[in-house]
Order: C-alpha cells, then sequence, then structure tokens
C-alpha cells in the first residue's frame, strides 16, 4: 500500500530519535533502514512462531545478517542482508556510519544485545501496531517508501542516489535488470553510495 502522507527526512529522523522504548525504536530504525516490508524483517504473515523456522517462507532478518564492512576503497559501511519477500532472493542496504550513526546505533544495540539470532521474531501485526503509535494513522510500507524518496532526492547524503543503486538496496521486483544479490554484490556500488556523501 502506498504512503498516505509524505514525511521528509527529518521529520522521519525526529520521530525515530524520539521514542524511549528501546525494542520499538530499534525496529522502527531497522525497518526504514533497510527499504524493508514488514514482512521482511519480522517473520511474514504466513510464519507462525509455533512452526519450525525452517518452513518458514520469510524468516526475520537475524543479528549475522548486520555487519560493519569495507569497501573497495577502504571506507567503514554498515550492510543489512534482507531477504526480498517478493523474490525469495538476498539484497543488501548500505548505511554511512558517519552519515547515519543516529538511525544505526539504535538496531546495533539490539544486535550486541542478542549476540546471535532474530533481531525481531515477532508478527507482521506486532510491526504494524508498533508503528501506528508513533506515526499515526499511515501505513508501515511508508517507511519503505519515505526511505526510498529520502535517498534518491539527496536528503540522506546531500546528494542524490542513482536509482539502479536505490532499486539494488531495496529490491524492487520491476527491474528487467534484477539480479541475484549475495554478500559479494554489494561491493560493485558501495563506494559510489559513500562518494555521495558531502
Amino acid at each position: 500500500m502506498a504512503m498516505k502522507t509524505y514525511l521528509p527526512y527529518e521529520d522521519v529522523k525526529e520521530i525515530l530519535a524520539s521514542i524511549k522504548d528501546t525494542e520499538h525504536k530499534g525496529f522502527l530504525c531497522l525497518t526504514y533502514a533497510c527499504m524493508g516490508r514488514v514482512g521482511e524483517v519480522v517473520r511474514h504473515k504466513f510464519d507462525s512462531g509455533n512452526s519450525s523456522p525452517s518452513s518458514w517462507k520469510n524468516p526475520p532478518i537475524s543479528a549475522q545478517d548486520i555487519r560493519i564492512q569495507r569497501t573497495p576503497k577502504g571506507k567503514r559501511i554498515v550492510t543489512i542482508k534482507v531477504l526480498t519477500e517478493k523474490l525469495n532472493q538476498a539484497r543488501q542496504a548500505i548505511l554511512d556510519p558517519k552519515k547515519e550513526m543516529w538511525l544505526i546505533k539504535p538496531f546495533w544495540a539490539r544486535k550486541k544485545a542478542i549476540g546471535k539470532g532474530y533481531m525481531y521474531n515477532r508478527s507482521v501485526r506486532w510491526g504494524e501496531m508498533i508503528f501506528d503509535r508513533y506515526f499515526g494513522s499511515q501505513d508501515i510500507h511508508s517507511l519503505r517508501h519515505w526511505r526510498i524518496t529520502h535517498l534518491l532526492n539527496g536528503e540522506v547524503t546531500g546528494s542524490p542516489i542513482h536509482p539502479n543503486i536505490v532499486a539494488r538496496m531495496s529490491g524492487h521486483t520491476t527491474l528487467t535488470t534484477q539480479k541475484t544479490y549475495d554478500h559479494t554484490v554489494i561491493f560493485d556500488f558501495a563506494d559510489d553510495f559513500i562518494g555521495a556523501v558531502k
């Protein structure tokens, strides 16, 4: 579902930064950061917490899926590996710690606290309720749309990010050039992403 009201980057940042509950804040920051569909961050709506994780359509993002890496030019980045719901293929979102430590800290604290396992082994409904509590009568999918827009229009980095880079990080399924992503594919555009930061 499309967003109902557009929120600029600074407005989203202000709302996320003001959240006191650390679990809620970490979940919403992670969802926004990785441009996640809610069923990619928590358990997919068809996956029951009572069933075996090996049978799940889309398991939640795990602590091991969030890493610090270096680009070919040696710049430090945070990557989030996401299993794209519609393609069942992995993609990676990139964050620049120099630019967005405010966004990384809440979910990185959760990653450190749990060590291994799923970041938010919760239901889609839980995710929707948490979003509603802080953003009101929107739709949690708005976080994905806002992040994509903020990258495309340059609000995140100070310069617009090329649509192909944003599409690869967000797992858009409409591109004919869509590829299967793994941990190595990210590096052919990571320096371009970081280079956009002024």
